[in-house]
């Protein structure tokens, strides 16, 4: 039943988190900095959460997470390049690239379940959150040159 609870609180707070989002992200003349900071604050709080002990500062940090994780697409996305989001093609095949490790990544933690156990398989989702944070990155530094 705690999974249950658990699993309808993160809704809350990743739908909490996209409308923060929403509100907040017209105050950056950047919005990429927006996102470095929600792609930050969802690595720190996974890593938090994989760490402690206490199951109270587990379940907040998971909720931190679900709020941090929730407006990186979107933001991200609005910081596309308008021929991009007007394009039904690449619009569609940037939503569909971003789908398939949500597709794929939970077969790869069963995997990994099945062969290192749970712990491991959480871990392993520090490979997509790096690749993530990696993307982040170099899409900061396009995004800055090309609006500088």
């Amino acid at each position: 039943s705690l999974a249950k609870v658990m699993q309808s609180l993160i809704w809350i707070m990743i739908l909490a988190g996209r409308l923060i989002s929403a509100y907040i992200s017209p105050k950056f003349k950047n919005k990429m900095i927006l996102v470095l900071i929600l792609g930050a604050g969802f690595t720190v709080f996974f890593m938090l959460m994989m760490e402690l002990r206490s199951n109270v500062l587990m379940i907040i940090s998971l909720l931190f997470v679900g709020l941090s994780m929730s407006g990186i697409y979107p933001t991200t996305i609005s910081t596309q390049n308008p021929k991009y989001n007007k394009d039904t093609i690449a619009t569609g095949t940037c939503m569909a690239l971003a789908t398939v490790g949500g597709v794929l990544w939970p077969n790869v933690i069963g995997l990994v379940a099945e062969r290192g156990g749970l712990k491991n398989a959480m871990l392993s989702i520090i490979i997509p959150i790096l690749a993530m944070d990696t993307l982040i990155i170099i899409k900061f530094f396009r995004y800055k040159k090309s609006n500088s």
